[in-house]
């Protein structure tokens, strides 16, 4: 967390407290603070004199003009020059009353932030839980297109080989044995399951009590992988169109993990 900003040279020594008091109610993030205080018109801050500083001034003042042999008077508007001849009850610090209204303002703020905060937090897990739901009906509407895929490509790859060979050209083994691994390939079945898993881990991570950003963003990173290999070994137009609405999602996720501290 960010140290305050924005401080009155008063009440430096309250810089510490007063970000100790932002820090127990809000551990992360960069936060910035500004202070200060107005007082009523109609108030005036006591005034004092520095007589001692004043007259070391006017002694030097003196011997400065004999030096240089100006025969002019020292007066009192020379003194009034010199701003630490007067000191105010400000310079001096804040008092009792002002440092009590100080810790209140600064404590009453960060609650309030902490309130905010939270408020966002639930509508923006709300909005990734509803499109992480989106993902997974995609994802059923895919596991149920790809469900007899295999199977039906390997009669469709042996019915056109027997049109392109003769009976005896090729060993029915071998053939079967190939379409048996091309088959094999394009199932998609481990990248559903794990794509199911990764959005499980994403739910857990939103419903801890504090999630992490970074966690939440390797998780779409692997969603992703998992959504380019589905694409890629299902040579099914609809089902590319419907990893395409999945990574549309994706996108939308990722950005408002950004959010997510």
């Amino acid at each position: 967390m960010n140290s305050p900003r924005v401080f009155p040279r008063r009440c430096n020594r309250g810089r510490n407290e007063l970000k100790e008091l932002i820090r127990k109610q809000a551990q992360r993030g960069k936060i910035s603070l500004s202070v200060s205080f107005e007082k009523q018109a109609d108030i005036a801050s006591p005034v004092t004199v520095n007589v001692e500083l004043a007259r070391s001034y006017h002694a030097q003042l003196v011997a400065l003009r004999d030096a240089v042999g100006i025969r002019e008077e020292i007066g009192l508007e020379a003194m009034l020059r010199f701003s630490d001849v007067f000191t105010s009850e400000e310079a001096a610090g804040l008092s009792e009353a002002e440092w009590a209204a100080a810790t209140a303002a600064v404590s009453s703020a960060a609650a309030m932030l902490v309130a905010m905060r939270s408020n966002e937090g639930r509508e923006l897990t709300n909005d990734l839980v509803s499109r992480l739901r989106v993902i997974e009906r995609a994802l059923d509407e895919i596991e149920q297109r790809a469900a007899g895929r295999p199977e039906a490509e390997r009669v469709r790859l042996q019915e056109r080989i027997a049109q392109l060979l003769s009976p005896g050209d090729v060993d029915p083994q071998r053939i079967a044995m190939e379409i048996a691994m091309l088959a094999d390939k394009m199932d998609i079945t481990e990248e559903i399951v794990r794509f199911r898993s990764h959005i499980k881990f994403f739910d857990d991570t939103l419903a801890a009590p504090e999630s992490e950003g970074r966690k939440l963003s390797f998780l779409l990173q692997e969603m992703n992988r998992e959504a380019n290999t589905i694409t890629s070994k299902s040579y099914d137009a609809a089902i590319a169109h419907l990893v395409v609405n999945i990574k549309e999602e994706l996108e939308r996720v990722r950005e408002q993990v950004q959010n997510v501290e």
